[in-house]
């Protein structure tokens, strides 16, 4: 007999999971160590064929390959690491990147049960609304006390972030209503919007700068972009938006070349292109 087993939800709102009763056992070193296979979809080597077809028929296989698919993402999404790491890394962008055990628990709960403190949003697990309104509502991210006496409170900006704040400070508009094209702005400042190259960003989320920092613990992800190259970078190109506007002259961080028949220094080009 092979019966199929019904399996309750692990997390809240998760929907119910149906395995067939099947032990698949690898054993090494003659049998000292063994350990179970999880569940598989995909035939592997040396199973019972249960169709005619060939076995390298991708079109036999197509159906088993998206329920492998499925349930590993499933199995990711529901781990239980799954939900402290999208919590901190969340907090780490917009709030502190020092969070306390408090707050994170705060959040983490948020994502797991699609509630925060009585207000309730979905309901299930995974919901990144009730996580983000735990995020920015929580007495860390609001507090104006802590700002201002707990060092280890806060974060540093990262560059591209510090720029558009200034941008949205000089309530910059582009000259011709285009979309404003910030060139080659990771060369300067060592960070590019939607250009990371790779999903470790452009900066590694556990780094901790040497010194005092180091010494107490402390994290500051964006604080690896702080090296003098960079630094000098960002204040030439913020300079540069002060004295001629978004353009390229002097180190700036926008999108102007000479082929449009204009010079930095012809009083004029605070009004080129963006």
């Amino acid at each position: 007999q092979r019966p199929i087993i019904e399996v309750p939800p692990s997390r809240a709102g998760g929907r119910r999971r149906y395995l067939l009763n099947r032990v698949s056992t690898v054993t090494i070193g003659g049998g000292a160590y063994a350990f179970r296979n999880p569940p598989a979809f995909v035939p592997l080597l040396g199973w019972w064929r249960e169709s005619s077809r060939q076995f390298d028929d991708i079109r036999h296989h197509a159906v088993r390959m998206w329920h492998e698919t499925d349930a590993l993402l499933e199995h990711l999404h529901e781990h239980a690491s799954t939900a402290p790491f999208i919590a901190r890394r969340l907090i780490n962008n917009m709030v502190t990147s020092n969070p306390t055990p408090r707050y994170m628990r705060r959040v983490v709960a948020a994502f797991r049960t699609g509630a925060v403190d009585g207000v309730a949003f979905s309901g299930r697990y995974g919901d990144l609304g009730a996580t983000a309104y735990a995020v920015l509502t929580d007495r860390e991210a609001r507090s104006s006390t802590l700002l201002a006496d707990d060092a280890a409170h806060g974060m540093v900006l990262d560059p591209v972030v510090k720029v558009m704040h200034v941008l949205r400070a000089l309530e910059y508009r582009s000259a011709r209503g285009r979309e404003v094209q910030l060139e080659d702005i990771e060369e300067v400042v060592g960070a590019q919007a939607l250009a990371a190259p790779s999903v470790f960003n452009f900066y590694l989320a556990e780094y901790q700068p040497p010194g005092d920092a180091l010494d107490a613990g402390l994290y500051a992800p964006q604080a690896e972009l702080l090296t003098p190259p960079f630094v000098v970078g960002l204040l030439n190109g913020l300079f540069s938006l002060f004295d001629h506007g978004l353009t390229d002259c002097d180190g700036g961080f926008g999108y102007f070349r000479s082929r449009y028949g204009r010079n930095c220094y012809d009083g004029n080009v605070a009004t080129t292109r963006a």
